[in-house]
């Protein structure tokens, strides 16, 4: 690393060698022991003393008492320490006294600077002088006498070694010291020109040698001619020539005197002359320095405001109302299209390009500031600008100068081009009324929760009609406290991670409702203050969680009614199988009862198998109810009468601490049903109630009454195929008992599902396949501890309009002639029907299938009497063989045979129908009272 010395390491060092120096120079000037009329060293002491301060004292009396010891021509021992000692305390203490005072620095200034300098220069060589006498007198060196004189000599010696060397060093020395550069009116250098140096040096010169060598003017010593290359030095360089020119004139003057002889009263007109060129070159210079320096900063600032002017893309102008005349800067002028600047008014009004539809709001601002009626003139208006083009610009001044009479003369301002700014706001206004325009609700927030921004469609969800009633408030006014603890605990952490939120919450509407929303949560934060805001932006999904949810429930319905109805085409295949098996069972154990004694032992067995037949068979109809294809005959219903009628028989079949409350509308319109599967459906239910209840007490209640429904609310309300809009009956099952859980609820009509440990599963089931079978529906509500409610609807009847032809009723014994057609797959079925009419009277022939049966039905059409067909055959089914029947020969009664209920079956034929229903399985009476009403007996 390469050393370098201190400043003010090397100050010392150069002050070492130029004390020796001046010591040398001094003895040129001796007039006495240890007397000289210039003493540079108490210069150079002081100035060191006064840069660097008291503490460098030591180098001072070192370099004095060294110099002593070298130079001195004093014989006494203790002299070379003794004068420097007292030289280098006095000027210690000046110097301590002068840092106190003005720091640093000894030059003239201002009133304290200058009053300083005068004391120090004057004042601090008067008490070395005195003492210095004093001592000399003491060695022998001076005689009293002298004492005054001596004194005198002593003080101007150290005098002019101050004026000469402190200026020098302060101005010089000083700046560079202290890492400064030495102001404005720095030492001459080749940029004030060489020349220029040259030739006042010369003329400097020139009057020294005219004062002491030129005849006749040398007899006269004119030291007044000096002023004049010395003013004239200081008004060109300041405060630095005014030291080199001073410096230069004592040296220049102590040279001649040294040559051409000095005299006392030489010495004093010297002194008096060095003291007037010290006051007046020192005083001129700093004068001058100042101004020069007070340009330099006008200057500076000048330039600095011109930057700052121009950084801050300032218009300026300045208008003289008394003539109507504006000045105005480069911006300006492009602002308003000028070429160029004007620093001279011009002719020009304010309104200049201003656009038409501002002038009268731009200068209405300006009228009522010059009218006194507002402190400022502040307005933003279009004005054209020299490409043509229409920019926004702020225009801001006010009143600079008013006459005696307070009436304004002079309006001063600006103009600041915020075209960018007016965009700006403008967008942010568009997309401000697009916020406000949006169905979606938005809201700014600051981090702990207060409000800051609230759109239309927030304000208006809350019941507020201005943003500032909510501004400020906390964010519970709008969510409930569950979504704030969940916005605190949840959204804001992670909004703070990642920037972004999305999910759902809670609103609170006007009513206190609550709503649904989807949400987007946004930070923003302040790049320049650090405070971060978050923004809402939620949409009410509220219809849509609730489609969601019904959407869900009527797919869990659809496919419970799809599970429902492949289980119920199964169960209606076997029990359509059963029932063929049963039929032949029934018909032929009556058959054979008939050619038995009446005291026969077989008629128990006989017994026993229709017995076992008959509880099969009501199994079949359990599964075939649940597979909404139950045999039975459809008529008009009034629900409420037949509630009446079963409740006697509902109450002996529930517990005895369970009470029955009815509640039943009167009257009731009547729906088409089957009365037994109605009257089934209520039992059912009211048997699942009281299942419900348990042994505790409890009560059920049915509830009857019509009502009409739109399509939406009973597809969202029922389990059931869709059904149209229009009057129902609605029959209601409310319990007290345990409830159902959500799980058990989207099982309870599965068939075979049960929580009873003894049940089988079919009662619930069945009831749903009745309620299908009859084009109703059926839904649920319950809760767990609260009880259940079954709901049951049923379509009004319009009209009362049998199913089938009624033909008048005969005996049971009667008995009937001519050919019988009877067609069923099924041998042991046909065979049975074969036999039975044939014991009525009839010829009998048989088909096997819809083929077979069309086949014989056009070659015997006009013999046959009655014809008995199976609805369920292969190649050709029931259905199908009888439109072609009635098409043939439309006046043949028809008979259908079937284990499908007699509504499901009779809806198959819309225009025609047959003539009678016969459900399986049937006996001997059954076919004969359904053969009988369609035929005409004999005999």
């Amino acid at each position: 690393m390469k050393f370098r010395f201190s400043r003010p390491v090397i100050v010392c060092a150069v002050y070492f060698v130029l004390h020796f120096a001046a010591q040398f120079s001094a003895s040129l000037f001796e007039v006495g022991p240890g007397l000289s009329i210039w003493y540079p060293p108490c210069g150079l002491a002081l100035a060191l003393l006064v840069l660097l301060g008291p503490r460098y004292a030591p180098v001072v009396l070192g370099t004095n008492v060294l110099a002593a010891f070298l130079t001195s021509s004093l014989t006494v021992w203790w002299s070379p320490v003794v004068f420097p000692a007292l030289i280098t305390a006095n000027y210690t203490l000046a110097a301590w006294l002068v840092r106190r005072a003005v720091g640093p620095s000894l030059l003239p200034g201002n009133t304290r600077e200058t009053v300083a300098f005068a004391l120090a220069i004057m004042g601090a060589p008067a008490g070395v002088s005195v003492a210095g006498t004093l001592l000399l007198q003491v060695m022998g060196l001076s005689a009293p006498a002298d004492f005054a004189k001596s004194s005198i000599q002593w003080w101007v010696g150290d005098v002019s070694g101050l004026l000469t060397v402190v200026p020098v060093a302060m101005v010089f020395v000083g700046p560079w010291l202290r890492g400064e550069t030495a102001g404005v009116g720095r030492v001459p250098t080749l940029a004030t020109g060489w020349s220029g140096i040259a030739i006042k040096a010369v003329a400097l010169i020139g009057c020294l040698w005219v004062i002491f060598f030129l005849e006749p003017f040398a007899r006269y010593t004119p030291f007044y001619l000096c002023f004049l290359p010395l003013i004239w030095i200081c008004l060109r360089h300041g405060l630095p020539g005014a030291t080199l020119a001073t410096l230069a004139i004592t040296m220049g003057s102590l040279i001649g005197l040294h040559f051409t002889g000095s005299t006392d009263d030489l010495v004093i007109r010297f002194l008096l002359f060095e003291l007037t060129v010290a006051v007046m070159g020192l005083g001129l210079g700093s004068a001058v320095s100042r101004r020069n320096e007070a340009e330099r900063r006008l200057a500076e600032s000048e330039a600095k405001l011109d930057r700052v002017i121009a950084g801050a893309q300032l218009g300026l102008w300045d208008w003289d109302l008394a003539d109507q005349r504006i000045s105005y800067n480069q911006l300006y002028a492009d602002l308003i299209g000028q070429a160029k600047e004007s620093r001279e008014p011009v002719q020009i009004t304010p309104d200049l390009r201003v656009h038409p539809a501002d002038r009268e709001r731009a200068m209405g601002s300006l009228r009522d500031h010059l009218e006194g009626r507002s402190p400022l003139h502040e307005a933003d208006y279009r004005i054209q600008g020299k490409d043509n083009e229409w920019r926004w610009i702020h225009s801001r001044g006010s009143i600079v100068a008013r006459d005696k009479a307070g009436r304004p003369l002079r309006v001063a301002g600006t103009h600041l081009d915020v075209t960018d700014r007016k965009r700006a706001e403008q967008e942010a206004g568009r997309l401000l009324k697009i916020i406000d325009a949006t169905t979606d609700f938005i809201l700014t927030v600051s981090i702990d929760g207060r409000v800051i921004y609230a759109n239309a469609a927030l304000l208006k969800l809350l019941g507020i009609e201005k943003l500032e009633t909510l501004r400020g408030r906390r964010w519970d006014a709008i969510f409930p406290e569950e979504t704030c603890r969940r916005l605190e605990t949840e959204t804001l952490p992670m909004v703070a991670r990642t920037g972004l939120c999305q999910g759902e919450l809670m609103l609170k509407d006007a009513q206190g409702k609550m709503l649904t929303a989807s949400k987007v949560a946004v930070m923003h934060r302040d790049e320049e203050s650090d405070v971060a805001t978050v923004s809402f932006v939620m949409r009410d999904v509220t219809r849509q969680k609730q489609a969601e949810v019904e959407n869900i429930e009527n797919e869990r319905k659809m496919l419970l009614i799809q599970k429902s109805e492949s289980l119920g085409v199964l169960a209606g295949g076997i029990a359509h199988d059963f029932n063929n098996l049963l039929t032949a069972m029934l018909g032929n154990a009556s058959l054979a009862r008939l050619d038995l004694a009446d005291d026969s032992a077989l008629h128990g067995p006989l017994s026993q198998i229709e017995t076992a037949a008959t509880r099969a068979a009501e199994l079949c109809q359990q599964m075939l109810a649940y597979a909404g294809r139950s045999p039975l005959t459809i008529s008009e219903v009034d629900v409420t009468g037949l509630i009446e009628e079963t409740k006697q028989l509902l109450q002996v079949s529930i517990g005895k601490k369970t009470e029955i409350e009815l509640q039943l509308a009167q009257p009731l319109p009547v729906i088409r049903a089957a009365p037994a599967q109605m009257q089934q459906i209520v039992m059912n239910l009211v048997l699942n109630a009281a299942e419900a209840i348990g042994e505790k007490e409890g009560r059920i209640t049915l509830r009857t009454r019509p009502q009409r429904f739109e399509a939406d609310e009973l597809n969202r309300r029922f389990l059931s195929a869709p059904l149209a809009a229009g009057p129902y009956v609605l029959i209601e099952v409310t319990d007290t008992g345990c409830g159902m859980t959500r799980e058990t609820m989207a099982r309870i009509f599965e068939p075979f599902f049960t929580t009873k440990f003894t049940g089988h599963g079919l009662g619930l089931a069945a009831v749903m396949g009745i309620v299908r079978s009859h084009g109703g529906g059926i839904s649920v509500a319950s809760e767990v501890g609260k009880g259940s409610t079954f709901s049951v609807v049923f379509p009004s009847a319009v009209g009362s309009t049998p199913s089938i032809p009624v033909s008048k009723t005969l005996s049971p014994f009667g008995r009937a002639a001519g050919l019988a057609l009877v067609v069923d797959d099924e041998a042991h079925v046909r065979n049975l029907v074969a036999k039975i009419l044939t014991m009525l009277g009839f010829s009998v022939i048989t088909a096997v299938d819809g083929l077979d049966a069309l086949e014989q039905f056009r070659r015997e059409a006009d013999k046959l009497q009655v014809v008995l067909l199976d609805l369920t055959m292969p190649r050709m089914d029931g259905e199908q063989a009888f439109l072609e029947m009635h098409r043939t020969k439309p006046h043949v009664p028809v008979i259908l045979m079937s284990g499908f209920s007699e509504k499901l079956t009779l809806d198959r034929f819309v225009t025609t129908k047959p003539a009678g229903f016969l459900a399986k399985p049937f006996d001997l009476k059954t076919v004969q009272s359904r053969v009988m009403a369609v035929v005409t007996p004999v005999g």
